[in-house]
């Protein structure tokens, strides 16, 4: 009876064991926002966050990624002063040069932090799906509690 109980275990382990899947995230990038999933479910990018503090180089990919956006989104603020600057000094026929050298400078700046903050966060959920990538072993061998099958990540 003791035989059949732990041949049963054993299959049932190798069974569920591999149909063990990983949590891997997917980012889905939009105009002004990007959404985040961990496998079929959208999480917030607080709990994103919160997932890639298990790995020191991931996260810090992930907070440029975060202070990059930002920075793309002050130069884009400053691009539309810029514009109204523009629009105010062909009003009243006043010189042109350093509104358009602002603009197209908060442009070029805003553009850089975008793509970079893009790249950046593709880069860290790469890093992070990797992690998930190594093998799962179950093997017979000593535990911490004795002798079984010990299962390896």
């Amino acid at each position: 009876m003791a035989r059949i109980i732990s041949l049963l275990s054993i299959i049932s382990l190798l069974t569920f064991s591999s149909g063990i899947n990983a949590q891997e995230l997917t980012m889905f990038t939009g105009f002004f926002n990007s959404e985040v999933y961990q496998d079929d479910k959208k999480i917030t990018k607080d709990m994103a966050s919160e997932l890639m503090k298990s790995n020191s180089e991931v996260h810090t990919l992930w907070t440029t990624a975060q202070k990059h956006q930002t920075a793309s989104f002050v130069f884009l603020a400053s691009e539309i002063g810029f514009l109204f600057w523009q629009i105010s000094a062909a009003k009243n026929r006043e010189s042109q040069t350093m509104p358009l050298v602002g603009l197209v400078g908060s442009g070029i700046a805003s553009l850089a932090f975008a793509v970079s903050s893009r790249t950046a966060a593709k880069e860290a959920i790469l890093k992070y799906n990797a992690d998930f990538d190594k093998p799962v072993s179950i093997r017979f061998g000593a535990a911490n509690n004795g002798i079984g099958f010990t299962m390896s990540f």
